[in-house]
């Protein structure tokens, strides 16, 4: 594959195209990067101009101090609007999530291995044709993030604490598929990390808005796989038969696709959600609790519940309604895991109360789904694709 002379894609993407054909650096950096979990190990190879270094943090120490730095060498400037002529800058918004390449690195590798992992500001500055040692650089622009979590409680993502080895990262991960993915499915591709990243970060101190970004990861990761799979007007004529008739009839095939394109993103949500979680919906997880605890994991049980929880969550962004307690509450830990589905028949608050059928499992159990089903959609892409790049 050769080297694409535009930015189609992420800054990583395009970063890690042009190293693997072959391009000159033009200099590196480091960032720290922050998280609750304690990580092992190293990874210095594989990843193309990218290396995660072990800081050597002992297991009790607080996410303030960086646990890994990331270094990373580039090849190419990225030109902004500042060198587009005057009236000539139009709005364009398809590849922004509102971070930085170390922030989508950080959040490439927090869904690979399910962890909570934030990246820091430019820490040091490596100039091949000066200090080759490299330099302190601080980040004014780039602020150290912060992690809250309640004093005490117990953690709503027990997965995503304890020991981690980096380099499962190039054993047991499809990162090093990344540069195999084409502009279009590693931009999506790094929204859905994006999204998936912040829902870890939240998730122990505002359980509610984590729930509402791994769906949100879920319904960008679908419309991706629905738009591989089928065109927009394929979809709209199986959604919408007769509606395809009246603008074929009106206009045309062109006036068909031009509506199709723009209406079909939005038609279907709750099936597209669904049908994307089952179509890549893994095995039950390997450590579970006692029978009594666990999720039934039947096809049929698991439609029912991701549709309720699609609407909670259309009920939580169209009419301010919260997901619900028991299902915002730390699992219960039992001898051979934590609960998959919050415990008792109803739950009652003083201002509300709710039945075990409509609460179906925990958010640890649903990010497990999320994360696991996105990797799986992951490697369906790379397998699509030329490796030979």
């Amino acid at each position: 594959m050769s080297r694409r002379q535009t930015h189609e894609g992420p800054l990583s993407y395009e970063n890690w195209k042009d190293f693997v054909d072959g391009q000159a650096a033009k200099g590196a950096y480091e960032h720290p990067f922050f998280t609750d979990a304690y990580i092992t190990g190293e990874v210095t190879t594989g990843l193309g101009p990218y290396e995660l270094l072990s800081n050597l943090r002992l297991p009790s120490a607080p996410p303030t101090i960086s646990a890994l730095f990331l270094r990373y060498e580039y090849c190419q400037d990225v030109e902004g609007p500042e060198n587009c002529p005057k009236g000539e800058i139009q709005t364009s918004y398809e590849r922004y999530h509102g971070g930085t390449l170390a922030d989508e690195v950080a959040a490439l590798v927090s869904l690979c291995l399910g962890i909570r992992l934030q990246a820091g500001g430019a820490s040091r500055y490596f100039d091949p044709s000066k200090d080759l040692r490299g330099h302190p650089r601080g980040s004014y622009a780039h602020q150290d993030p912060i992690f809250l979590k309640w004093p005490g409680s117990s953690s709503m993502l027990p997965w995503a604490v304890g020991t981690h080895l980096i380099s499962d990262l190039n054993e047991k991960s499809p990162l090093p598929s990344f540069p195999c993915l084409t502009p279009n499915q590693a931009t999506n591709l790094m929204l859905v990390a994006r999204l998936y990243q912040d829902g870890m970060w939240f998730a122990e101190v505002n359980p509610e808005i984590s729930w509402l970004l791994f769906v949100s990861a879920v319904e960008t990761a679908a419309e991706q796989w629905r738009s591989d799979a089928e065109s927009p007007v394929e979809r709209l004529r199986a959604a919408k038969p007769d509606l395809e008739t009246v603008l074929y009839n009106e206009g045309g095939e062109e006036h068909l696709r031009k509506v199709a394109e723009m209406i079909v993103p939005y038609m279907g949500a709750t099936k597209k959600f669904i049908d994307f979680l089952l179509e890549f919906m893994p095995d039950p997880p390997s450590h579970r609790p006692e029978e009594a605890f666990q999720y039934s994991w039947g096809r049929t049980a698991l439609k029912k519940s991701l549709g309720k929880i699609y609407d909670w969550r259309s009920k939580a962004l169209h009419g301010g309604i919260e997901f619900p307690l028991p299902m915002c509450l730390p699992p219960f830990r039992h001898q051979s895991g934590y609960a998959e589905t919050p415990t008792g028949i109803a739950t009652w608050t003083p201002l509300a109360s709710w039945s075990s059928k409509d609460t179906p499992m925990t958010l640890h159990l649903f990010e497990y789904i999320v994360r696991n089903a996105v990797l799986q959609w992951w490697e369906s892409m790379s397998s699509e694709v030329n490796k030979d790049f």
